[in-house]
């Protein structure tokens, strides 16, 4: 706790030998925080840090998750480049040079031009806000290996199209990721699938994602186009069982919906079954 003089600088513990997860909010005070040898998980909600030396205080950190950045947070994921496996940033946050991530398997951003800074080779989760990826569409080439793709904000087709590289999708969801909805807790943020954007997809030749079998939606989509979706899914299924260009498409397996979406028409639920049975 800060004493009574300490105005907007304090320090926690100076050490923690058994912390693994830390997570800090402060607006307006700078933190000098504690030597953590067994920390692994970092979520920091604060502009201004004091760590002289990031690694001899948390040697084992493999997943951060910054909301604000600024060039402390750059410095972080650098020093800890070589062995993040999960890093989320989240709000005000630009990197000015590119970050090798070799062990890296889940980020989110988002923004999308930061991809441009990001080589992980490595990568199967990827959670991004597609806006004004068009404007960045040779940067999703390195992540060939990604299976699982998250998407969010405003989803155009103009925006997905790039991501037709990520031939090795098989899962996507359409939601909030949890590190996001905490910034807008005093908002709402929102999914916004355009519309027309699965019948486009359902008519993309080559097609995109190829290999994806599964589809989910989460409780903050706005929107929702049933006949769009159904006709994605009739491209993938019905043209396998007929055995049209089958070797190009996968079968779509499932499609969740989150409980709290509400008014899901009776007959969409049935075409739906009888397509995925």
């Amino acid at each position: 706790m800060p004493s009574e003089d300490a105005g907007p600088f304090f320090h926690l513990t100076h050490t923690a030998p058994i912390l693994q997860q830390l997570s800090v909010t402060a607006e307006e005070s700078v933190l000098c925080l504690p030597k953590a040898q067994q920390l692994v998980r970092v979520h920091l909600d604060c502009e201004e840090i004091v760590m002289s030396d990031p690694l001899s205080q948390w040697p084992k950190v493999n997943n951060w998750c910054s909301f604000f950045g600024g060039d402390k947070s750059e410095r972080f994921c650098t020093a800890y480049a070589a062995q993040l496996v999960e890093l989320f940033l989240v709000e005000h946050y630009w990197l000015s040079e590119t970050l090798y991530l070799p062990c890296l398997i889940t980020l989110l951003l988002n923004d999308s031009g930061y991809l441009d800074c990001i080589r992980a080779p490595n990568l199967r989760n990827l959670a991004l806000k597609p806006n004004g990826l068009e404007e960045h569409e040779d940067s999703t080439s390195h992540f060939a290996g990604i299976q699982h793709l998250t998407l969010y904000g405003k989803v155009g087709i103009k925006s997905i199209r790039p991501l037709g590289h990520l031939t090795a999708v098989s899962k996507i969801s359409f939601m909030i990721p949890i590190p996001v909805q905490k910034v807008y807790s005093h908002g709402r943020a929102t999914c916004n699938v355009h519309s027309g954007v699965f019948t486009q997809l359902a008519q993309a030749q080559p097609p995109l994602w190829p290999h994806l079998e599964h589809i989910s939606f989460g409780p903050e989509l706005d929107g929702i186009h049933f006949d769009d979706i159904l006709t994605f899914v009739k491209s993938r299924n019905l043209r396998v069982a007929e055995g049209v260009e089958g070797r190009h498409r996968s079968i779509i397996k499932d499609l969740v919906m989150s409980p709290q979406i509400e008014e899901i028409p009776a007959w969409f639920s049935t075409q739906l079954a009888a397509l995925l049975s």
